[in-house]
């Protein structure tokens, strides 16, 4: 699962540029809706970390992951600025889901000799899926905006 998230969820520094620049927008657009992903992660990080702490981790993961699919998929439909920021609301309320949760979860399923091994494979998946990520969703992009 971290693989692909981090497939998508980079696509946000790979699509999202190319998208605002294709729809006619600038770099300082771009620059504003990334601020805004930053300014929603203070804002919101505290209060969803608390409330989806109640849940299990699984389901907020695969949930968080399916609202980030869900919000970067939808930026490829929205040409205006309050359209590609309500995007951005949707991508970032994903993105602190899975965030405030995924390291703790994996120390959890880690047998107490392991952790290491644990954090060191997730580390591999991360890096995987974002080094990939750039190159795949670009040529993508370039055959289909």
């Amino acid at each position: 699962m971290t693989v692909f998230a981090e497939f998508v969820c980079i696509q946000s520094t790979v699509g999202l540029p190319l998208h605002v620049s294709n729809v006619g927008l600038n770099e300082r657009d771009f620059g504003l809706l990334i601020g805004l992903n930053g300014l929603l992660v203070l804002v919101l990080e505290l209060p969803v970390t608390g409330a989806v702490s109640r849940y299990r981790p699984e389901y907020v993961l695969a949930i968080g992951n399916l609202i980030i699919g869900v919000g970067l998929a939808l930026t490829g439909f929205m040409t205006g600025m309050v359209l590609l920021s309500a995007t951005v609301l949707v991508w970032t309320l994903g993105e602190v889901m899975t965030s405030s949760i995924s390291q703790a979860y994996l120390g959890s399923l880690a047998p107490p000799r392991m952790v290491g091994r644990y954090q060191g494979l997730h580390g591999v998946a991360y890096t995987t899926g974002t080094g990939a990520g750039p190159l795949i969703g670009g040529a993508v992009y370039a055959i289909g905006p």
